[in-house]
């Protein structure tokens, strides 16, 4: 393996493990917003409920849009 070839693989790893940082933040900070989202309905407050429930859906779709870039 070349200097090159290996600087490079060195870099895709990193590329790769900043990214799954990223993803697995995202999906706890949905976990939670969820979590929160479920007591409120639990306790009849339907606008809380819509509110968490829409910023998941948002950051999700987010995710989704960088993913396919």
């Amino acid at each position: 393996m070349t200097t090159r070839m290996y600087v490079e693989m060195s870099h895709t790893i990193d590329d790769l493990e900043k990214e799954r940082a990223r993803l697995a933040r995202s999906a706890r900070w949905s976990v939670r917003l969820l979590e929160d989202a479920l007591h409120a309905l639990r306790d009849d407050r339907t606008a809380v409920t819509e509110d968490f429930i829409e910023r998941v859906i948002v950051d999700l779709q987010s995710a989704l849009t960088k993913e396919d870039e």
